[in-house]
């Protein structure tokens, strides 16, 4: 009986598609998943978008499946849910095609970018990158039909970088010139009927290296970042400070560790006036919002740890 019920709520969801064809079909990434791995990813796409139409793609294989998730009850009314393969729509297939034209074209930009870099620091000795905490490490280039991580160097701050949008702009202006008409007709092809997954599983970054001088020989943190073409700028995802501390990028990496803030160039400063922004306050007082304060100061090996919190 439930094998009927399931075949009927699939018909019903096929002769609707016309309609539902106009909304976007949610996409989510599953990189060298079996079919139960990418039936698995549907379900949870379910909960997590409230949909029951969601495409699968595989950047590591070029492949795509698209699952339609059914809702049901157990024998103790528990509730079940299951995804069920069906068949992209023509246009999806397109949009599919042209989803992963897009992220070659992001491979591509960032190359570009690096050959950018090059040309502005020529004598910047290309090294490997230092580990950055988030979900893919940029150790080397990777394989990349999962994971591309560039570089590209800038003299500034990894700090001042990320609180105001006019430095990144500058950076994103400066090095991302090419490509830019043809990713956003690209991703407009997309978004036409599958939505873009979201930048960290396109796996394609760059760690923005910052330095202290104009020769590229003082390191002063890293911030790795992915490129918005929509918005036309970067997308910071995580990074070290010169002191090797990890960047916070929400307030609750700012209310939840130490921070070793010594040294020269008003690093304390300059981490307080950021991580205000996270917070959504001030670090003078002032109106609104929290007031990020230091709860604790820790001394480990002659170095001084600050605890934050809010008031």
């Amino acid at each position: 009986m439930k094998k009927v019920l399931y075949c009927i709520l699939l018909l019903c969801g096929l002769l609707s598609f016309s309609s539902q064809s106009l909304a976007i079909t949610k996409t989510e990434v599953c990189n060298s998943c079996s079919y139960s791995e990418m039936e698995q990813k549907a379900t949870s796409a379910q909960v997590k978008f409230g949909t029951s139409h969601v495409v699968i793609v595989d950047f590591v294989n070029k492949s795509s499946r698209k699952f339609t998730v059914v809702n049901d009850e157990g024998d103790r009314g528990e509730p079940i849910r299951y995804a069920y393969e069906s068949s992209l729509s023509n246009e999806e297939r397109v949009s599919v095609a042209s989803l992963f034209e897009y992220r070659g074209l992001l491979v591509e930009t960032v190359k570009q970018a690096e050959e950018i870099n090059k040309k502005l620091y020529p004598n910047y000795v290309y090294a490997v990158p230092q580990k950055v905490s988030i979900q893919y490490s940029s150790t080397d280039k990777a394989d990349e039909s999962r994971l591309y991580v560039g570089e590209i160097t800038t003299k500034g701050d990894p700090y001042d970088f990320l609180t105001f949008s006019a430095i990144r702009n500058t950076v994103f202006e400066r090095h991302i010139q090419t490509n830019r008409g043809i990713l956003q007709a690209t991703a407009n092809n997309v978004l036409n009927t599958i939505s873009i997954p979201k930048i960290l599983d396109l796996g394609v970054f760059i760690d923005v290296r910052f330095y202290l001088d104009d020769l590229g020989e003082q390191p002063n943190g890293v911030v790795q970042v992915g490129i918005d073409t929509l918005e036309r700028g970067f997308v910071p995802l995580s990074g070290k400070d010169v002191n090797n501390n990890d960047i916070p990028m929400t307030a609750s990496q700012v209310l939840g560790g130490g921070f070793s803030l010594g040294g020269s160039g008003n690093i304390k400063e300059k981490f307080e006036r950021y991580s205000s922004t996270l917070v959504g306050g001030s670090t003078v007082g002032g109106s609104g919002g929290c007031t990020l304060y230091v709860k604790e100061t820790i001394v480990i090996d002659g170095r001084y740890y600050f605890i934050y919190a809010c008031k």
